[in-house]
């Protein structure tokens, strides 16, 4: 049994209200002399190919949208009655919404990139995911819709650089991002003039508001992992095409201090993990200044001896 448009409130226009804010979802309408059909789906999670031989060209290619129906509705994987719960969870996990004659039934397109897919080389971790972001910005969003499968997570597509005409995409949680933020950062983004823009830390330094400030305001990660859950903490993330880095804002300084595998382990070794970085920075920053000062204050207190050293 197939849903019905009016069947638990799951509608063409009831789909596109929750999936509103979406910068990749697709809204298409396949016409034919025989009649048409509707298609929404999420490009970035959905897999173009199984979409156009299994879905697109089999409609013109039988001629009658019945025998379409039933083609789609007996086919493996498709699902027919459901609820808005499931409904949703299916778009976000790569299914097809078709609407052929009053009937919705979504069909499993999922699309998992992993061309260009490789493991991570400057935030290795002991445990975890180890794939890293790659330079095309498709493969970007699969991993990281695929993490985090929530009509909250939205997205907003821009183009910058008058020459070189680089994709950005800015991500955020809106049940938990501040507004204030991204309202500064599209305020930012959008005056922005370049010829050209190529990487992460040319974009990092043209949104900076203070060019003098010593530490930074956001952070630059190569893991989809550290994207998600920055995302789930209430940040903004930004990845641009041609880079396999994306930028997370705002930080804080205990950012600076926190690994992916601190969220793994255990919480206590967590957090000594977490000491131990702090204590080495501490040492670094203090303890060539406490020799100085102990030497120059009596030679005697260490021996010339350790002193040559």
């Amino acid at each position: 049994m197939s849903v019905q448009q009016d069947k638990h409130n799951v509608s063409l226009e009831w789909i596109k209200g929750e999936l509103d804010g979406f910068a990749d979802l697709i809204d298409r309408t396949l016409v034919a002399p025989f009649g048409q059909i509707n298609l929404i789906y999420i490009k970035s999670v959905t897999d173009s190919q199984t979409l156009s031989r299994h879905v697109i060209t089999p409609f013109y290619e039988m001629g009658d949208t019945n025998a379409y129906r039933d083609y789609i509705t007996t086919y493996p994987g498709t699902e027919e009655e459901t609820t808005k719960d499931v409904a949703i969870e299916l778009m976000l996990s790569g299914y097809v919404l078709l609407s052929i004659n009053d009937v919705i039934c979504f069909f499993d397109a999922i699309g998992t990139e992993s061309s260009g897919v490789s493991e991570t080389s400057a935030e290795s971790i002991s445990q975890g995911p180890s794939d890293a972001l790659t330079e095309d910005l498709a493969v970007n969003l699969n991993m990281i819709r695929r993490r985090y499968q929530s009509t909250n997570l939205k997205m907003e597509t821009m183009v910058i650089g008058d020459v070189s005409k680089t994709k950005v995409a800015i991500l955020y949680d809106i049940s938990r991002v501040d507004h204030s933020v991204l309202a500064e950062l599209r305020e930012k983004m959008n005056t922005l003039e370049v010829d050209i823009l190529q990487a992460t830390g040319e974009l990092e330094k043209f949104i900076s508001s203070d060019k003098l400030r010593i530490l930074p305001k956001s952070i630059i990660t190569e893991r989809p992992d550290r994207v998600v859950f920055n995302l789930s903490e209430g940040k903004v993330a930004i990845l641009l095409d041609t880079t396999g880095y994306a930028i997370v804002l705002p930080s804080i300084f205990n950012d600076f201090f926190t690994s992916m595998d601190d969220k793994i382990q255990f919480p206590i070794v967590g957090r000594f993990l977490k000491l131990l970085r702090i204590i080495g920075v501490c040492m670094t920053l203090w303890l060539p200044a406490i020799y100085v000062t102990l030497t120059s204050y009596n030679p005697e207190i260490v021996r010339v001896q350790v002193a040559l050293l």
